[in-house]
């Protein structure tokens, strides 16, 4: 999970980089008296892809330039000058601050990580712990309480309840694998990050019980 937010950070300190070199070529470009109409169109492209990773306000100066925040404040590009962020463990980093900024970063490629690493991941894991073990003790008591195909009439073996849930992860190019931890496993379960296919719709939530 960390891996594909570092790749969403990066983008978004490359990108803040050029728009702040662009706003110095724009500057010295217009004071000059000569039309700068390309690199406007090309820092405006740019802009809107950093707003596609976190929710932006954007303000263009008397002189051209244009200075770039977060929407709770943070300066990400203001003029000439523009600042990266960093991961550090589960913080984010503005200009290598050691005080974690994740809280100021919403929407976009970055929010979402965010929230998936955070909330919603933690709250599907604890969700399919109580499932899978509410189905684990049905199956069984069913299984004690009925004829098997061999004749038994109890059988008390632990029963595997798998509970998997697949959703799209944020860049739409992959989804969201949760797996349920076997259920004599210590473990809280697992997940994974795997690619897609553009045909398909990760939006199945299933449970399956074998023994």
């Amino acid at each position: 999970m960390n891996g594909n937010l570092d790749g969403s950070i990066s983008n978004h300190n490359t990108l803040t980089k050029q728009i702040a070199d662009l706003n110095v070529r724009i500057v010295s470009y217009e004071s000059n008296g000569t039309s700068a109409n390309d690199l406007r169109d090309k820092r405006n492209q740019l802009i809107e892809e950093v707003s596609r990773l976190t929710e932006i306000t954007s303000l263009e100066e008397k002189n051209g330039a244009v200075t770039i925040l977060t929407r709770s404040g943070l300066s990400l590009v203001d003029g000439t000058m523009s600042w990266e962020l960093q991961r550090d463990g589960d913080a984010i980093y503005w200009n290598g601050i050691p005080k974690d900024v994740s809280q100021r970063l919403s929407g976009g490629q970055i929010g979402a990580w965010l929230d998936l690493r955070d909330e919603i991941i933690p709250q599907y894991m604890a969700n399919m712990d109580e499932i899978a073990s509410s189905l684990i003790q049905q199956v069984n008591q069913l299984h004690y309480d009925g004829y098997g195909l061999d004749g038994l009439t109890s059988r008390t073996e632990d029963v595997r309840a798998p509970v998997r849930a697949v959703f799209p992860a944020p860049d739409a190019a992959h989804a969201i694998v949760l797996q349920e931890a076997p259920s004599d496993s210590t473990r809280a379960g697992a997940f994974s990050i795997v690619p897609v296919a553009a045909d398909i719709r990760p939006t199945v939530v299933a449970t399956d019980a074998r023994p």
